[in-house]
């Protein structure tokens, strides 16, 4: 039974106290698996003549995912945080919220399987685990796609009517920028995965393109491009 039924017409502030609270257990459960991962990582190069390399590119996998995922997890927060914020509580945002911190609630046990299997694979070389991780890749890539289109649908602003007064307005411009964000969050998704596909590189680094690119944007172009104007200075 929706909320509704229960406590009549919704707020915002209705949702806000789950919202943060729900967000912030997932940040919190993604690193809860790190510590052991890591000891297990440090007592297998104890007992083994593997490279001192092979160490640092499984931990550096594990904290390059973990940042990944903590930027996505977090925008995705703010994202939906704000529609819910600026938006008029409706029958069917109360159905997509319940739904995107369902979805969204599915990313720690993703994480930490990818990085126990991805671990797995790196130290022994077996190519089962190497179809776990991805697998686990793509289930993730499918569940941040279903995400993204739900805050897009769910920040959508209504048509506005010719007595809109200027603060609805104003919010139906904020409400078409998050739902412009959350729409090219979900053509990114499509683009990077097919990517990782043809050029595979291992590790989590295409996930954390897409992180960043959802930060910067057009800025980290921007700085690429300064820095092969300082690299080539002659061009």
């Amino acid at each position: 039974m929706l909320p509704s039924r229960h406590f009549g017409d919704l707020k915002p502030e209705s949702w806000l106290g789950l919202l943060d609270a729900t967000y912030a257990i997932i940040l919190t459960l993604m690193v809860i698996d790190l510590p052991s991962l890591v000891t297990a990582l440090i007592d297998h190069f104890q007992g083994s003549h593997d490279s001192f390399l092979l160490l640092i590119r499984v931990l550096c996998f594990h904290v390059l995912g973990y940042m990944a995922m903590f930027m996505i997890i977090y925008e995705i927060w703010s994202i939906h945080r704000s529609t819910l914020t600026i938006s008029q509580p409706s029958r069917h945002k109360t159905i997509l919220t319940g739904a995107i911190l369902a979805v969204s609630s599915f990313m720690p046990p993703l994480v930490q399987m990818a990085n126990g299997y991805r671990q797995t694979y790196v130290l022994s070389g077996d190519q089962q685990g190497w179809a776990i991780v991805e697998t686990i890749r793509a289930v993730l890539y499918l569940l941040l796609l279903l995400i993204y289109f739900m805050l897009y649908v769910s920040a959508r602003p209504s048509v506005p009517g010719p007595e809109e007064s200027a603060a609805s307005l104003e919010a139906n411009r904020s409400l078409f920028s998050l739902a412009a964000v959350a729409r090219n969050r979900c053509i990114l998704a499509l683009v990077i995965y097919p990517i990782s596909l043809i050029f595979p590189v291992g590790g989590p680094l295409y996930l954390l393109f897409f992180a960043l690119i959802g930060y910067f944007g057009l800025d980290l172009l921007r700085l690429g491009r300064r820095g092969l104007a300082l690299v080539a200075p002659g061009r």
